[in-house]
């Protein structure tokens, strides 16, 4: 049973307590939800974007890792910024966080290996996802960017900037999950882990609109568009991704480690039990030069403070 609605619009967002919607879907650019699942077991939360095209607003290219040819756009000019999206989503996701490039921003949005076009049937670790920025940014001749995610993304986000602080101007985590085994993943994590496996499990048996009931209480035209995205998946690279959801291996030892991470951060708390707040409490004391920003704050404004931050006073790096 859905329990929340909340369609971003326009960079904002409206919470509904019912799946109803007061603007035109063309006004949308995506929408999020919060899904219960049967018996009290727990929820999980997805979201995803309306646009199904990335033509006329982004410059698309193609990478090598790994053997595998991966998928990536790009916007804007400036300083490099790298965000990576969640799970059961591709790079158009981050347009829900950030619908335009902030100004004096190349904002490079890969899709995450298993997701998308980025195509991998498997076997999928937390290592190769974070090889794979390393990939991504000499393919692109870039030697320090600002590397970020939201949820499962920011995860891959911390432990490339753990292991390659070297390449790491700053930091940003949107709704981080991932805090070491001691803390996470909660049970309502783990439910949400398990029901994105078995919807994955399912496609690659008959096809990928077996995950389509994660969207059948949108509203009518916010599903259409929603699924125009979500129908181009790969089967069988969706399940290879979910495999490392429910898996016990994690991007990070414990949140404490983020003690090493001397660049400037940011922090954009979760308001699910997918992404509780404390995970982000922990990130946010961990690091020693963390910005804890409210979620309904303006991204471009978040990303643009830490680019100052990162690029005209690297010195706050340590």
């Amino acid at each position: 049973m859905l329990a929340r609605t909340a369609i971003w619009y326009n960079g904002g967002w409206a919470g509904r307590s019912e799946p109803v919607i007061s603007l035109p879907a063309d006004h949308v650019v995506g929408f999020f939800v919060r899904a219960e699942l049967p018996s009290g077991a727990g929820a999980f939360a997805f979201g995803g974007t309306m646009d199904s095209t990335t033509a006329g607003r982004a410059r698309t290219f193609t990478y090598e890792s790994a053997g595998r040819e991966l998928f990536g756009a790009e916007r804007g000019e400036g300083w490099p910024v790298v965000l990576l999206h969640g799970g059961l989503a591709d790079h158009r996701a981050i347009n829900l966080y950030l619908p335009t490039a902030p100004e004096g921003v190349r904002l490079i949005t890969p899709d995450v290996r298993g997701s998308g076009r980025s195509i991998d049937p498997g076997p999928l670790s937390w290592s190769q996802l974070e090889d794979d920025v390393v990939a991504l940014l000499a393919h692109l001749e870039i030697e320090r960017a600002v590397i970020g995610g939201t949820s499962l993304g920011s995860g891959i986000a911390a432990a490339f900037a753990l292991s390659h602080p070297e390449r790491t101007a700053g930091a940003i985590f949107i709704q981080p999950m991932y805090a070491g085994p001691e803390q996470s993943p909660s049970p309502a994590m783990a439910a949400g882990f398990a029901a994105m496996h078995a919807a994955a499990t399912e496609a690659v048996e008959r096809g990928i609109d077996a995950l389509a009931p994660l969207y059948e209480r949108l509203p009518e035209p916010i599903r259409k568009r929603a699924w125009a995205v979500a129908g181009e998946f790969d089967p069988a690279s969706c399940l290879a991704s979910t495999s490392v959801y429910v898996s016990p291996d994690q991007p990070l030892s414990e949140a404490a480690a983020l003690s090493q991470l001397l660049a400037p951060a940011a922090v954009v708390p979760g308001v699910d039990a997918m992404h509780p707040a404390d995970i982000a409490d922990l990130y946010a004391t961990a690091l020693p030069h963390a910005e804890v920003v409210a979620g309904d704050a303006p991204l471009d404004e978040v990303v643009l403070r830490l680019c100052r931050r990162a690029f005209e006073h690297p010195a706050t790096a340590g």
